[in-house]
């Protein structure tokens, strides 16, 4: 009895250790903003299965328009602008299929979503069932994707090039108003040395009153001396 617990204790570790490490090597998804379209290398058009599980956590029901580009290390990149459905498409707990064209790819490697709307539209995973990997490859997300904004990660061993770059479609708003700097005015220093006096004013002229009886007068003094004279 003891020996058939202990059998069991040690294979539900063994499993849970086995389950951590594939958490481990699954890379998280995360969002990236130098995401561009890379030219077709690849003339063939192939048909692919994309199966896309949206979480129970999602909202009940989503207007947001869902962008998908995926590809293989070889710069084949295939785009689909718009996955589009009926109305129950996208719903919590539900499972959708997509066929989407595009270039030849030998291995998928990445996968990045885009999402442009008002809802909280929340994947699971996306499953790409590709012309040379029937099986397919599964990229898990379970998390909000943020809006307007390419979001996912690569499994490929060489650098990929990144999904398109889409504006986002409410405006940015206006930079701030420039004001230039305010150059303070150089200090005012008094003189060391005073400033001389101001010349004075000019004496005033003579009147015209003197002028003009001046003489009178020296003639009255005249008369009164000779009159006292006498």
């Amino acid at each position: 009895m003891v020996k058939a617990l202990s059998i069991l204790v040690l294979s539900v570790f063994i499993f849970n250790l086995s389950q951590a490490n594939n958490n481990f090597s699954t890379p998280l998804p995360k969002p990236k903003k130098s995401f561009t379209l890379t030219y077709i290398q690849n003339e063939a058009t192939c048909t692919y299965l994309v199966a896309i599980n949206t979480s129970c956590s999602s909202s009940i029901f989503t207007r947001d328009n869902i962008s998908l580009a995926f590809g293989d290390d070889s710069d084949n990149q295939i785009y689909a602008p718009s996955l589009e459905g009926p109305k129950s498409t996208f719903k919590p707990c539900s499972s959708d299929l997509f066929k989407i064209k595009g270039p030849c790819a030998k291995q998928v490697c990445y996968a990045y979503l885009y999402k442009s709307g008002p809802d909280n539209w929340i994947p699971e995973s996306v499953k790409i069932y590709g012309h040379y990997d029937t099986s397919g490859v599964t990229f898990y997300y379970n998390t909000t994707i943020p809006n307007e904004l390419w979001f996912g990660y690569s499994l490929c061993q060489h650098p990929t090039a990144p999904p398109p770059y889409f504006p986002p479609t409410t405006p940015p708003p206006p930079p701030p108003p420039h004001f230039p700097p305010i150059t303070p005015s150089p200090p005012h220093y008094p003189p060391t040395t005073p400033p001389p006096p101001p010349p004075p004013p000019p004496p005033p002229p003579p009147s015209s009153s003197y002028r003009r009886y001046a003489p009178a007068g020296w003639f009255v003094l005249a008369i009164t001396g000779l009159a006292a004279a006498f």
